[in-house]
């Protein structure tokens, strides 16, 4: 934070993009060039695996590190890409949320895990990994 003054940092989070548009693709290709991202929204726990959809093949596990925590998984409403049975979108592994569970997320019955949001003094640096 380069300012004098306290900002809180209401979101963070870090986009998972995985290759999971089955639409306009044949059953081989979907087999061949897809995956399937599975969240564990389970804070300092939690984890992405990327599958193929082959399920043979490497799996990607995307874990938080230190203190980072796992709290919440959004979807990418800013993403273009039309949604559809075939493509329900691409989505944030969020670290913290509350400017979300405070606004677009309130009237859903809240947050799976409680939503955060830390303050970063003037002249502080706060680092997610």
């Amino acid at each position: 934070n380069t300012l004098p003054q306290p900002v809180e940092l209401g979101a963070f989070g870090l986009s998972v993009i995985a290759d999971q548009v089955f639409t306009d693709r044949s059953l081989e290709l979907i087999g061949t060039e897809t995956s399937f991202a599975d969240p564990a929204i389970l804070g300092q726990h939690g984890y992405v695996q990327v599958v193929p959809t082959s399920g043979t093949g490497s799996v990607l596990l995307v874990l938080p590190e230190g203190n980072t925590s796992f709290e919440a998984w959004r979807m990418l409403m800013e993403d273009p890409t039309p949604r559809s049975v075939t493509f329900e979108g691409f989505y944030s592994m969020m670290a913290h949320s509350k400017g979300y569970a405070e606004a677009e997320w309130a009237a859903g019955g809240g947050p799976f895990n409680p939503a955060t949001s830390p303050t970063i003094r003037g002249g502080e640096t706060y680092t997610v990994a």
